[in-house]
């Protein structure tokens, strides 16, 4: 089994992320925390290891970078209880347990200190200029977010809320083979399956090759509000649910993975790989009446939000600039061998127990 999931967001409320709980060295026999800057080969390291996890049969699960979903923030392997992260900003993570626990593999060691040196003004100033987008992005979506909540409390007065949480708590189906994310049996979680990245950075996918999706519509943005109610009923039905808020802002909830049960809701326009679909407009009673208020916010949000992504894509042309002063200080051959010598460690030592 393979499962997909980013372990962090950024969005209206800035940089919100679940490393230390998701990351904790007290829930594997091993966590290797790689240290080292950008264009140093983190990400293409955790996809070789995971990719060789999953050519050995082995349960995988990947985590990919919030800002940057085409690059990996962590991989773990189910079957050795082992992960490795990217334990750099803005996630840094350092060992608690040295040795015992958890490791650091240093990529930075392989770093040309001189070369790295001689770029030292404009490693500072793309740095600073990317800490000020993402202050921007910030603002833009708290921005979006304040007309979203008002578009939300005029369309909110005409819910039936308890009409809503009798249909959630009748929900039944899905084919009830359980689908644990790693050490989540008895006790659920947050993951987010999307980023607020322009397109979305949405890892549907992977949910629906692993579950029974059930897709939840509405025109006025309520969807989310049931999606957390199946989340609620579900948990007092005794099940476990792993909780995926909406990355940027919104109601509610983007997901709900009901893992006892092998099913999930997710918030979205529908697809043809559901098995089944819920109308969460029923729920509404003459919210029609603020339909033309309702697509006026809309259209104000969606202008804020275009703003946002236009800033999140200078973050990345700036933050690909950075990968390439790094990677041409970098000396890659001798890094390679490093990595190969910690692959094997890490599958040698996850095979035996050790």
């Amino acid at each position: 089994m393979v499962l997909e999931f980013y372990a962090a967001s950024y969005g209206a409320a800035g940089f919100t992320n679940r490393f230390g709980e998701i990351f904790s060295p007290l829930r594997f026999r091993r966590l290797y925390i790689i240290k080292g800057g950008p264009g140093t080969g983190k990400s293409t390291f955790m996809k070789r290891i995971g990719a060789r996890a999953e050519r050995e049969g082995f349960d995988v699960e990947y985590y990919r970078c919030s800002s940057d979903p085409a690059s990996l923030d962590g991989v773990i392997i189910k079957d050795l209880e082992c992960a490795v992260i990217d334990g750099t900003a803005p996630h840094t993570t350092d060992p608690i347990y040295p040795a015992a626990a958890d490791s650091i593999l240093n990529f930075g060691a392989f770093i040309n200190t001189v070369k790295a040196g001689k770029q030292r003004e404009r490693i500072i100033e793309l740095s600073a200029d990317i800490g000020r987008l993402y202050r921007s992005v910030g603002r833009y979506l708290g921005a979006a977010e304040g007309i979203y909540r008002e578009r939300m409390t005029a369309i909110c007065r005409y819910l039936l809320p308890e009409k809503m949480q009798n249909c959630a708590s009748k929900q039944s189906g899905g084919r009830r083979t359980p689908v644990y994310p790693y050490a989540e049996k008895g006790a659920g979680g947050i993951r987010y399956i999307s980023s607020s990245v322009p397109g979305g950075g949405r890892l549907y996918d992977r949910v629906y090759s692993n579950f029974d999706v059930y897709t939840v519509k509405s025109r006025y943005g309520i969807a989310g509000r049931f999606v957390e109610c199946a989340a609620d009923a579900a948990e007092a039905a005794g099940n476990t649910v792993i909780r995926c808020p909406f990355p940027a802002y919104g109601d509610g909830l983007e997901a709900a993975l009901v893992c006892d049960r092998g099913i999930a809701y997710i918030a979205s326009d529908g697809d043809d790989r559901s098995a089944g679909t819920v109308n969460a407009d029923r729920f509404l009673n003459g919210a029609g009446d603020v339909g033309v208020y309702a697509r006026i916010c809309r259209k104000a949000e969606a202008q804020i939000v275009s703003m946002a992504e236009s800033a999140f894509s200078e973050i990345s042309r700036l933050h690909r600039e950075l990968e390439e002063i790094y990677g041409g200080c970098t000396d890659f051959e001798g890094l390679t061998g490093y990595t190969l010598a910690a692959e094997e460690v890490i599958f040698r030592t996850g095979k035996s127990g050790a």
